[in-house]
């Protein structure tokens, strides 16, 4: 059952001590509406094809407007929001009013700083926590109204560096 609590625990479980996740696969979406975060890379697309492919109905968000239209176009005419994830501040703002019948969230936004620990900053680290913990969280908080009203579900993709450890990822 979703509640702010299970969604508080598992999230910083999720992002901080970097557990891993099962997902079942999709089947049906039966017109359900997603919000998918980061639509216009590849996660992100390859999830919102899906999700269409299945009957889905898709609020997309990402940076790139001129993506996100084709995007859009190839996907019904999605509706989409321009979105820069990197500024949390403004991430519930461009996300504007969601759809009362959403019952799907995904936040497959990313960035990936090639440094190895010795070449690491400060910056680097507060940038990374923003746009992969900080706007995620304002991203989901927006989302809340429509999840919580009809018992939806969401996911937070990361990244295999975390749990793995890769020479050059010292900042993921």
């Amino acid at each position: 059952k979703f509640s702010e609590s299970t969604f508080a625990s598992g999230f910083f479980s999720l992002f901080l001590c970097r557990s891993s996740i099962a997902v079942r696969p999709i089947r049906r979406t039966n017109g359900m509406s997603t919000l998918v975060c980061g639509a216009t890379g590849a996660i992100g697309a390859a999830l919102a094809r899906r999700i269409f492919s299945r009957g889905g109905t898709l609020v997309l968000a990402g940076r790139s407007e001129s993506s996100l239209q084709s995007l859009s176009k190839e996907l019904g005419n999605a509706t989409y929001r321009v979105t820069d994830f990197s500024k949390p501040e403004s991430v519930a703002a461009s996300l504007g009013d969601l759809p009362e019948d959403l019952q799907g969230f995904a936040y497959a936004v990313g960035s990936i700083t090639l440094k190895r620990i010795t070449a690491a900053k400060p910056a680097d680290y507060e940038s990374s926590f923003a746009l992969n913990v900080i706007s995620a969280s304002e991203a989901f908080k927006a989302s809340m109204p429509g999840l919580k009203k009809n018992k939806g579900s969401a996911v937070f993709f990361s990244s295999v560096a975390a749990s793995k450890g890769f020479a050059s990822h010292a900042v993921v």
